[in-house]
């Protein structure tokens, strides 16, 4: 009888469904059925909480997903988010079909789902209408953003917290309908950003926050609502008392709108953020701003930049703020300075003691530098401020500058805008500094700046954050690149590069991820790379587990990127599986060593700090802490070393030079287990 063939790799790999009717075959190849409902059981305490069966299993979702661009990550110890992660167009794959019926369940029944965010331009809605035209997202869901075509449904969530439909294409009278569907929702936070409300929309918002005691946020920049439609809102601020943050720029309210609403918060007592940048409200807007700060005692931000706001405009704002001790953010920026508005902003800056972020221009005058030196002289002498965002003119000022950033104790947060040289010497100013911690550079960057950048970052071990927001040279990319190889602070990188990223760039990226263990972020906007690119970062990323987040601009057919993302779910799931051992104290060997690996993190902490954000327990540094006491007290349990837990004695008086571990005191204990790891015990196999 003749032997059979064996089968090769690929013969044994399940072919992937492009019907919807093989999806069945395909999940009970892997032991699943893939409407199963969901298994998660939520519960105040983190150590009664059950965790669906799908988190443990995503990677087979994951495998058809990834098709149309879209994945399943543990965001949340034991909850999931759906994120696009590639630039396609979903019509164009072929598992298009099947994967639009994939999500249409996992949104209708896993309530361990808690977060949403598609950004595809429609693509995604048009394929299956009659699945999506009856779909409830369940009621877990907390967030759900979409980027190209809102999904209608009759339902509201009952959770539904925060939505966002910016660029959506909706017009007037679908905002209505949505204002009106709003009225008796939980929604506390709302985005409609570059969409047409319009002013008959802006009229129906104004009733809407007129009954409306739940949200908190809203933003309608660039909806088209003009100054009549700011005049209503303004009308329903009066007596609305709970919305916190309005923003409406680039609405040309113009004057009348903005005299509207500084007359609506002398009585409103609920509004911290008003935002009407580029309005055109000129100076009298500007004045009527500056009358309302000396009455209103509860606005924390004002945000008036690109208005056309001369001198006088410029110098009441700061005159008002002088008497004004609540008002914590100013955004002046782009607007016409002259020598009085320095002054005054000098003299605001030395006097007021509440004002913690600044943003504002500083330009080389022609005439006379005393009020810039000033200006520069009394930010360095502050110590409230710890943000400034700058635009920087000139070569003067960005020398004041320079010499304020030497200077200054407390700053904590720098953004300059220039279109000129000198960031090698702000860069140099930077390495002097010990209190700055996050970089916001907007202006191009050639060579011998990048050069500069990844010096201050290889001697820097403060700065935690860098953001370029315009285009970098590839040259100046790889020396950054190779000076954040060395860093040992900064946590957060977000570059710019236009189209394709050179190999010689994805090489500095793949030697900076080899050597640096600390960064979690890495945004490069719309660069995109070749595959032998993408596989060489993804080779780097097998032996670096601290990068959560690598945003290019990837295609969804990429096996490389596929691999990226996957390594990438693989260490947001370990910082997950930290989080949940920092929450429930556990013997649990896994759950300690991720610990170990993220508790020193930047990112780590900000994460566990929004999971105990309303916990009445201990914050977060308390919960760190307190699991470090617990794996030094339960070390040798968590390393497999014992089954049940070492007692410590006092050992009776003996000459004997030696001792049993068990005859340790618990201060010899602590003084030998704090210079051991769980990883320093090899676990058992």
């Amino acid at each position: 009888m003749p032997a059979k063939r064996k089968r090769s790799e690929k013969q044994h790999e399940v072919k992937k469904p492009t019907h919807v009717r093989a999806l069945k075959a395909y999940f009970s190849r892997h032991s699943l059925d893939m409407r199963s409902g969901c298994t998660a059981v939520a519960s105040e305490t983190a150590a009664d909480r059950r965790t669906c069966w799908l988190v443990r299993r995503v990677d087979v979702w994951n495998s058809l997903l990834e098709n149309i661009g879209i994945e399943i990550r543990e965001s949340r110890p034991g909850r999931l988010s759906l994120f696009t992660f590639a630039r396609c167009n979903p019509s164009d794959s072929d598992y298009a079909t099947v994967c639009i019926t994939l999500l249409a369940e996992l949104l209708a029944t896993h309530r361990c789902i808690y977060y949403v965010d598609l950004s595809y331009p429609g693509h995604l809605f048009n394929l299956r209408l009659k699945v999506l035209e009856h779909l409830t997202p369940n009621a877990a869901i907390d967030q759900f953003y979409v980027d190209g075509k809102l999904m209608m449904k009759e339902e509201a969530s009952s959770r539904l917290k925060e939505l966002t439909l910016s660029e959506t294409g909706l017009k007037v009278a679908d905002c209505i309908e949505l204002f009106k569907a709003l009225e008796g929702s939980t929604v506390e936070h709302l985005k409609l950003e570059f969409n047409t409300v319009g002013i008959r929309g802006a009229h129906q918002f104004a009733l809407l926050l007129q009954n409306n005691t739940t949200l908190r946020s809203v933003s309608l920049q660039r909806t088209k609502i003009q100054a009549k439609g700011a005049i209503a809102i303004a009308s329903a601020l009066q007596t609305n008392m709970t919305l916190a943050a309005l923003r409406v720029a680039s609405n040309n309210i113009g004057p009348r709108g903005a005299q509207a609403l500084a007359d609506a918060l002398k009585v409103n007592n609920s509004l911290l953020v008003l935002d009407v940048r580029d309005n055109s409200v000129c100076s009298a807007g500007a004045k009527a701003l500056a009358d309302m700060l000396t009455v209103n005692t509860k606005l924390e931000e004002l945000h008036v930049c690109g208005n056309t706001i001369n001198d006088d405009g410029i110098v009441a704002i700061a005159e008002s703020l002088l008497k004004n001790q609540t008002v914590k953010t100013l955004s002046l920026f782009a607007n016409s300075f002259g020598e009085n508005s320095v002054k005054a902003l000098g003299k605001l800056v030395a006097a007021n003691k509440t004002l913690s972020r600044l943003n504002t221009t500083l330009e080389s005058s022609q005439d006379s530098g005393t009020p810039l030196d000033e200006l520069a002289e009394a930010l360095a002498a502050n110590t409230v401020i710890r943000g400034i965002q700058l635009f920087v003119w000139g070569g003067h000022a960005m020398q004041r500058l320079s010499h304020m950033i030497r200077l200054s104790q407390t700053l904590q947060y720098l953004c300059v805008c220039t279109c000129g040289p000198g960031v090698d010497v702000l860069a140099e100013a930077l390495e002097q500094n010990q209190s700055v911690r996050e970089v916001e550079l907007n202006c191009y960057i050639n060579p011998e700046e990048g050069a500069a950048l990844g010096h201050l970052f290889q001697v820097s071990n403060t700065l935690q954050a860098l953001s370029i927001t315009k285009k970098v040279h590839s040259a100046g990319l790889v020396n950054l690149f190779n000076g954040l190889a060395e860093n040992t602070s900064a946590w957060w990188v977000n570059v710019t590069t236009g189209g394709t990223v050179r190999p010689t760039v994805c090489r500095a990226i793949a030697g900076m991820l080899d050597k640096n263990r600390t960064l979690s972020c890495l945004t490069m906007g719309r660069a995109t790379a070749d595959e032998a690119g993408l596989q060489l970062i993804s080779r780097a990323l097998e032996g670096n587990q601290k990068l959560q987040m690598l945003c290019m601009t990837y295609t969804a057919t990429s096996s490389a990127a596929c691999a990226i993302r996957e390594k990438l779910r693989r260490n947001l799931g370990r910082m997950m599986q930290a989080i949940g051992f920092t929450l429930a104290n556990r013997v649990d060997r896994a759950g300690a060593e991720a610990f170990e690996l993220h508790k020193d993190g930047i990112f780590f902490q900000q994460e566990l700090v929004k999971m105990t954000k309303n916990s009445p327990g201990p914050s977060a540094d308390g919960l760190i802490k307190q699991t470090e006491r617990f794996i030094r007290d339960n070390y040798f349990r968590i390393t497999q070393v014992v089954q049940s837990q070492v007692v410590c004695v006092r050992p009776p008086r003996k000459r004997k030079r030696t001792t049993y571990i068990d005859r340790l005191d618990e201060y010899c204990m602590r003084a030998i287990l704090q210079f051991l790891r769980v990883t320093d015990v090899r676990a058992r196999r």
